[in-house]
Formats: C-alpha cells, sequence, structure tokens
C-alpha cells in the first residue's frame, strides 16, 4: 500500500513537472508540434518500441534454451513489457522492473524463481554489454562532432558524459571477468550482508539460491557461446531501435534530417538522464537534458524547443500505454495465483 501510494506521488510530480516544461516551451507552440508530427511519426516511434519488447522476449527465449525452459514465447513476452513497465516506474530506467518479469514467468511457467533471475540477470549483463559498447561509440562521435562546445562553454556536459561512459566501460569490463572466470559478486554481496546480526538468520536461503543463480550464468557464458552471442547481436539491434527513434520522428514529423553527431549527442544524453532518471519516465530530468542538447547542436529557436517537446511527449505517451499494459497484466497474474490458492493449487 505504501509503495502504491508512492508511486501516485511520483506520478503526479511528475505530470506537474511535465506541465510546467510545456508550458515554459509554450503550450500553442507544443500542440501544433504535436499536430504537425500527426500519426506517422506516433506510429513510427510506437513500432520501433513494440520491437524493443519483441527484442527483449527474443534474447530471454534464446537464453532458455541451454538450460531447457520450455516457456511459450507470449509468456517472455508479457514478462518483457511488466519489466519494463516497472523500469517506467521507478529511478531508472536500465534496472527497476527486473523482479516483476521474474516473478510473472516464474509464476506463469512454474520454474524455480532462481533459475528465472539467472536467465534474467545474464540477459541484462549481455544487454549491458551490447549497450556499452554503442554509447561508448556514440560519446566518441559526438565529442568529435561538438568539441568545440564540450570542451568550452558546455565543459560540464562534456566531463560528465566522459566521467559516466568511462564508468561503464569499467563496469563492462567487470561484468565480462566476472561471467568468464565464475566470479560471484551478487554472493559475496549477500554474505558479507549476512554478517550483520538483523540479517544473519534471513539471508541464508538467498545466499544459496543467489549462488545457484550465478553458477547458472557463467555455465551458459563458458559452455553456450553460440547462444550467449546470438542473444547479444540480439541485444544491440535492440539498441539501435531506440538510436533510430529521434531520428524517424523528427524526420517524418519536422522534416529534420538529424546527421550522425546529432543522433550520438541525444542518444547518449538521453540514456545518461533516464540512467538516473528520478521521475517516471524522466519527467523533467529528460526534458531539461534533451532541451539542453538542442542547444547545445545549436537548435534554440522556439519551434526547434516546441518539436523537442513533441517528441519527448511522444515517448511519454508510449511509456504510459506500456505501463498500462504491464498493470493490466501483473493484476491478471495476481488474479490467478488467488484463484488457485482458492482452490488449493
Amino acid at each position: 500500500m505504501r509503495r502504491a501510494v508512492h508511486i501516485s506521488i511520483m506520478i503526479a510530480l511528475s505530470t506537474g513537472i511535465l506541465v510546467a516544461i510545456v508550458f515554459a516551451v509554450g503550450f500553442e507552440r507544443t500542440a501544433k508540434a504535436v499536430a504537425d508530427a500527426g500519426v506517422p511519426a506516433f506510429a513510427v516511434v510506437g513500432g520501433l518500441t513494440l520491437a524493443f519488447l519483441l527484442i527483449q522476449a527474443v534474447a530471454w527465449a534464446i537464453l532458455n534454451r541451454p538450460i531447457k525452459h520450455h516457456v511459450p514465447f507470449l509468456t517472455l513476452l508479457k514478462g518483457s513489457i511488466v519489466g519494463v513497465a516497472g523500469n517506467i516506474l521507478t529511478p531508472s530506467t536500465y534496472v527497476g522492473g527486473e523482479p516483476l518479469k521474474i516473478l510473472y514467468v516464474a509464476r506463469a511457467a512454474r520454474l524455480p524463481y532462481h533459475e528465472v533471475a539467472g536467465t534474467v540477470l545474464l540477459s541484462k549483463y549481455l544487454e549491458a554489454v551490447s549497450f556499452i559498447l554503442l554509447l561508448s561509440f556514440s560519446t566518441v562521435v559526438a565529442m568529435v562532432s561538438y568539441r568545440e562546445s564540450l570542451f568550452g562553454p558546455y565543459l560540464g556536459a562534456g566531463v560528465a558524459i566522459a566521467v559516466f561512459t568511462t564508468a561503464l566501460l569499467a563496469l563492462c569490463v567487470a561484468m565480462w571477468f566476472s561471467l568468464s572466470r565464475r566470479w560471484r559478486p551478487l554472493t559475496r554481496l549477500l554474505r558479507t550482508l549476512a554478517r550483520l546480526p538483523v540479517l544473519r538468520q534471513r539471508l541464508p536461503g538467498l545466499l544459496r539460491r543467489t549462488r545457484d543463480m550465478e553458477d547458472q550464468v557463467s555455465r551458459v557464458v563458458r559452455e553456450e557461446k553460440a547462444a550467449a552471442s546470438q542473444t547479444f547481436g540480439v541485444h544491440v539491434l535492440g539498441h539501435v531501435a531506440i538510436f533510430l527513434k529521434p531520428a524517424l520522428f523528427f524526420y517524418l514529423g519536422a522534416g529534420m534530417g538529424l546527421n550522425l553527431g546529432q543522433l550520438c549527442l541525444l542518444f547518449v544524453v538521453g540514456q545518461a538522464l533516464l540512467a538516473v532518471q528520478l521521475t517516471p519516465s524522466g519527467a523533467g530530468v529528460l526534458d531539461t537534458g534533451l532541451i539542453g542538447a538542442f542547444a547545445l547542436m545549436g537548435l534554440t529557436e522556439e519551434h526547434h524547443l516546441a518539436k523537442c517537446m513533441a517528441f519527448l511527449l511522444c515517448l511519454r505517451f508510449w511509456d504510459i500505454l506500456i505501463v498500462g499494459a504491464g498493470a493490466w497484466l501483473a493484476s491478471r497474474a495476481g488474479a490467478r495465483v488467488l484463484f488457485w490458492k482458492s482452490r488449493g493449487g
């Protein structure tokens, strides 16, 4: 109940921030930009969003094969929708919804939670590695394209982007060694926490399941290289779908052809801000960041800012649909669990 109240407050706050930014840019100009964008621009962003969800499910299905999990693809897709909905509502779009997708699929497929969590963890590792490589490429292109700005008047932004990407590259290397050398970082963390008196009696079972989960992840990476490689390649396509959203929206909806440097800058800024979005869908945080990126690109006219807000509103439109679909699927799953319990299942 407390969590539901917290989410409701955050959604209300995010809505208020978003409305304030729209009025700051200009309500009429923003409304006109949305109308000018029309159905094709909104539809193509929706299509790329659906493609991303399908890609998440495909990657999950590939990793299910080596451990003999026979889960229907539709169930994996529904679990991916529930997970992405959770990511939208949590303080980071990278993580937050994974426990929900694990719970959904484990219950639907009657599988052990730690085994489902193992496939989700490995998929997340491979997704992170593929994402970091594309982000690093985008960072280099953006810094070369806007070196005079990022190493001049926008030096703070340039340093922040460089530090963020460097930290992710270090994380990428650490994850790769963790997978290939059978390290157990989560198990070690839990073992450290288990030394605390308040947690000593509560963590042994979780510690065992976490160890089994990490061993499963490492085994698949070492022994099922084809599945891991295929999953990595599929996740690359998912990040490309995200990368293309502004390109197709502004081309179809505003007649703006963005070059590679502009697309890379929007991708880096957008993903860096969504890592710490703080509010649902990054309302307020992502808006000011992308408007700042437009300013760095020299697109400071009022109609440019209105087009930027139209793109952001398009993203929120599809985010709302995903959250609604995820909530509906989760509520149906919860109703089925109650029904089974009432029948003694």
